[in-house]
């Protein structure tokens, strides 16, 4: 950590955010010759002399690569609220950026860090002056860690997505399980996102279908609601969730009986299973998904003492939608 202490009086201008954050939320993309992500939240982390007061979450995302000429270039965005501040540096090493994005995090976090010390207090003059000894030689210094320069402001360049909270979904696809056959499912639903999480809720409505004619002469169709909870792993373009869940709901039978039409109704109740992969565009996402339910609890439609229907063990459904978030 020795250079990186080198570095601290050598920094490039620090990030200015309106008020200091609380955390930060560090995208790393570099070269497996790089140190991780991870180990740049380390650096930082070790530079701070007290835990941050800030408040927010200053989200930053860096890109290293490697030069046709053997150099490394770092590209930093950072942003909290309405702040966005982007720099380009060059470094003789890798090793040699990332201490320099964790030494500006540091500084974002506990501004103190950068603020000069107080010049000391003059001593009073001594009375009787002392000769002076002979000067020693001065030691051989090292050479100091040079930072890397600033690169020319160059054309924009694309900003990296923000990670956006709350959004909400609506989706359509054949499901084959709970009807007397293939019909078409649409749901629409509400979720959170965390860094790599989300938890989302549904509701859904499955197309009436015709039951097999040697059974009854009926019209079968269903609601249900869902909840789920899933892992996120994936970056700022792309995100494959992959879920655990439970699904409540009811089929729904109008039966002819000659006379005119009854209406009877059943609960069936099971887990979920799903993944997919999510296309994301700012605020707008494009998804499909697989899903899978069972059945652990399911009552069949009767009427008086014949049988309508009963839901299978099990539903299989692909799905197709869209995403919108808003914060």
């Amino acid at each position: 950590m020795s250079r990186v202490f080198g570095f601290l009086a050598l920094a490039p201008t620090p990030l200015s955010p309106p008020t200091p954050p609380a955390e930060v939320e560090l995208v790393w993309q570099a070269p497996k010759e790089c140190p991780t992500g991870e180990e740049v939240e380390s650096l930082f982390e070790a530079l701070l002399t007290s835990e941050p007061t800030g408040t927010g979450t200053l989200e930053a995302h860096a890109v290293v690569t490697k030069t046709p000429r053997g150099s490394w270039r770092l590209e930093l965005t950072t942003r909290i609220d309405d702040y966005t501040d982007v720099r380009k540096f060059r470094g003789a090493t890798c090793q040699d950026l990332a201490e320099a994005a964790a030494t500006l995090f540091a500084f974002a976090l506990e501004p103190a860090l950068h603020e000069p010390a107080p010049d000391p207090e003059p001593l009073p003059p001594e009375r009787t002056p002392e000769p002076e000894p002979a000067p020693e030689p001065e030691p051989k210094s090292e050479p100091r860690l040079q930072p890397p320069s600033p690169e020319a402001p160059t054309d924009p360049q694309p900003q990296p997505l923000k990670r956006r909270r709350l959004f909400t979904a609506v989706s359509a696809g054949p499901d084959i399980g709970v009807t007397p056959s293939v019909t078409a499912r649409i749901v629409a639903g509400l979720g959170f996102n965390w860094r790599w999480a989300r938890f989302q809720a549904d509701v859904a409505w499955l197309a009436p279908q015709p039951t097999p004619p040697n059974l009854s002469n009926a019209r079968v169709q269903a609601v249900g609601g869902l909840v789920r909870g899933c892992g996120l792993p994936g970056g700022d373009t792309w995100r494959f969730p992959v879920c655990a869940g439970f699904e409540v709901g009811g089929t729904i039978a109008r039966v002819d009986r000659g006379s005119g039409l009854e209406t009877i109704s059943g609960p069936w109740a099971g887990p979920l299973l799903s993944a997919g992969a999510i296309r994301q565009f700012d605020r707008v996402g494009l998804f499909l998904a697989v899903e899978g339910a069972g059945v652990v609890f399911r009552r069949n439609l009767r009427l008086a003492n014949d049988a309508i229907y009963g839901p299978a063990n099990g539903s299989l459904r692909v799905l197709a939608g869209l995403e919108v978030s808003f914060f």
